[in-house]
């Protein structure tokens, strides 16, 4: 059976103590890729996104791509920047969410605009509530970077996401492909559940 699962990708790890804002000149110099550009501009060059084209291809699914943005680690994110990514991916998703058998996003998961801490789990939180008005049950899967702050938003509206394990990043694409693998898996047995675990990472001064 042929699938179609829809594409997309937002990347930056936010360092939030910069003064300098990032706007979509510093996506556009790195990666800002729109509709069929998202797998010419990736297939083959080694990257999480190629990772997930390559095994999407070799099983033969549908892609549907829609937006890729990628920035150089840097400054707060201006918002104008987060809501061009979300007009181009929801246009998209309202388009095509009852063909959809599957999402993948190429996310960080350390990503931080003006107006909100956490932009991976807001994002995933509106394509889980566009899915639930279009009453379509299907699963979202995506990669993330080492560094990721990974929240219980995020866990708790996507079904799958996996994260890179090697610093320097030497198995970024190998992540994503297992990504793509367990989304395929759920697209054939659905039910899966994630468990979000956190850790203290940072302790108060006592004294």
């Amino acid at each position: 059976m042929t699938r179609t699962v829809l594409l997309a990708g937002i990347y930056h790890e936010t360092h939030t103590f910069l003064q300098q804002k990032t706007g979509l000149v510093a996506f556009e110099q790195v990666a800002l890729n729109l509709g069929d550009a998202v797998i010419a501009n990736n297939l083959d060059n080694g990257s999480p996104t190629d990772g997930f084209i390559s095994h999407a291809l070799a099983q033969k699914w549908k892609i549907i791509p829609t937006i890729q943005m990628a920035a150089m680690p840097s400054g707060m994110v201006e918002q104008s920047a987060i809501e061009f990514f979300k007009a181009k991916l929801f246009a998209a998703l309202e388009r095509h969410v009852d063909e959809l058998d599957g999402i993948y996003l190429v996310l960080h998961g350390a990503m931080v605009s003006e107006e909100i801490d956490d932009i991976e789990g807001n994002i995933l939180a509106e394509v889980k509530t566009l899915l639930g008005r279009a009453a379509r049950t299907i699963p979202v899967a995506g990669v993330l970077d080492l560094h990721a702050n990974v929240s219980a938003k995020m866990l708790d509206n996507s079904d799958c996401l996996v994260s890179y394990r090697e610093n320097p990043h030497t198995d970024a694409r190998e992540a994503a492909i297992r990504g793509a693998q367990l989304l395929g898996e759920l697209m054939d047995r659905p039910g899966a559940v994630q468990v979000h675990l956190p850790t203290k990472y940072v302790f108060p001064l006592l004294g």
